[in-house]
């Protein structure tokens, strides 16, 4: 196991994720820098454009959602979408190499229910823990986690989902409100569609009522 019992190994895309109660996200970045069930679909503001972006994402030149969906590929840009927008962020740690990641692409992200949902309630951000791309030199940092300087994309992710799940498990879901404070628990592999469904809308009601 690595720091704080987390399952560091490619492996553990295969294990179940942690629990995420009372963990705020953003505090976490900045604190690890050394340097069909009836939806909850959220209507008015909450739903503009079906899932329209407010800026163009970084990364988004070779970085794509399937199913003509659209989102953010780093972190902070995403929250500050959710902000603007008045929803709640689904953040999908993946890989490019995750085998699990892309079965679930392609056997629960797929079915139209989870889509609409995707697209009408959230603002989805997806973090590549793989990725080789450099960061610039003013985004270079430190990790407190293990004390190595972040380089890359994949890297800063994968700091980034180890200090807030103490896991680099693949894939993990996650639904946080615009601050970075988790709403509902983690969710990893599960094939099934309406549990899948069913933990959308948890989050879509969990953000409506806070």
């Amino acid at each position: 196991p690595g720091l704080f019992g987390a399952p560091l190994t490619r492996i553990s895309a295969l294990l179940p994720p942690r629990e995420t109660s009372g963990f705020n996200l953003l505090k976490a970045i900045s604190e690890n820098r050394g340097t069909a069930t009836p939806g909850v679909l959220i209507t008015g503001a909450e739903g503009t454009a079906g899932g329209a972006l407010c800026d163009e994402p970084k990364y988004g030149d070779f970085l794509h959602f399937e199913y003509g969906l659209q989102g953010y590929f780093d972190l902070e840009q995403g929250l500050a979408c959710a902000k603007e927008l008045g929803k709640p962020v689904l953040i999908d740690f993946k890989g490019h190499a995750c085998a699990n990641c892309k079965e679930m692409d392609a056997r629960v992200w797929s079915d139209p229910g989870v889509q609409q949902r995707l697209r009408d309630n959230f603002v989805l951000v997806a973090l590549y823990v793989d990725d080789r791309t450099k960061l610039p030199d003013n985004e270079i940092f430190v990790s407190k986690v293990d004390g190595k300087e972040k380089k890359t994309m994949g890297k800063k992710n994968e700091d980034i989902e180890i200090s807030m799940f103490n896991t680099n498990t693949l894939p993990l879901y996650a639904i946080v409100d615009p601050g970075g404070k988790p709403l509902i628990e983690t969710r990893g592999t599960d094939f099934d569609i309406q549990a899948y469904i069913d933990w959308l809308d948890r989050g879509a009601e969990a953000f409506r009522n806070q």
